[in-house]
């Protein structure tokens, strides 16, 4: 009897560990120096260039508008160029000269919404003579309602260009590997609102 109770001990033992194997891991928390940390998830290259170009897209067009809101601010400087670069860094730029030049600012925030990654592709190819850069394309609305165009004095002035509008986003990453090279190449806005 008593060699089948140490038996009896190391099956059951046995099924405990079996059974916790079963079960879903719960995160591990290692200690550090008195602060308690959980480990880091990592997601896959192309989850995080998606997320990253969304973050670019909506970065961009709240740096736009932060440039727009203030006529002392640089119109190509640092804010934009941390988001943007080519054309879409030009429209941002061209807009706030305007502005500037014609002594009027715009208030309020951009909304981009409904933005979804239409395609994705990391390929990254020096060899030839144009470099295919890693990039993101995406589509949403630019919801423009909450913007309005002021005159130096602070009344509103009509803006044919605060029309919110449905458009296509490429966004690319010219420092790849690096994960902090994103930045918004081009949109093209359609003629259909949202």
């Amino acid at each position: 009897m008593r060699t089948s109770r140490p038996l009896a001990l190391v099956a059951a033992a046995g099924l405990v560990v079996l059974a916790g194997c079963a079960q879903e891991p719960t995160p591990l928390v290692v200690r550090t120096g008195g602060v308690d940390r959980a480990p880091v998830e990592k997601i896959s290259p192309e989850d995080d260039a998606r997320q990253r170009a969304k973050g670019v897209v909506t970065g961009y067009f709240a740096s736009a508008d932060g440039i727009f809101d203030n006529p002392s601010a640089d119109p190509g400087g640092a804010t934009l160029e941390a988001v943007a670069e080519g054309s879409a860094k030009t429209v941002a730029s061209t807009r706030a000269n305007r502005l500037i030049l014609a002594e009027r600012a715009q208030t309020g925030r951009t909304e981009i919404t409904d933005l979804t990654v239409t395609s994705l592709d990391l390929t990254f190819d020096d060899s030839k003579k144009i470099t295919v850069w890693p990039t993101v394309r995406l589509s949403g609305c630019i919801d423009r309602s909450a913007l309005k165009t002021v005159d130096a004095s602070g009344a509103p002035v009509k803006d044919p260009a605060l029309r919110s509008v449905r458009a296509t986003f490429s966004v690319r990453n010219t420092s790849w590997p690096s994960r902090d090279g994103w930045r918004l190449s081009w949109f093209k806005e359609s003629k259909t609102p949202c």
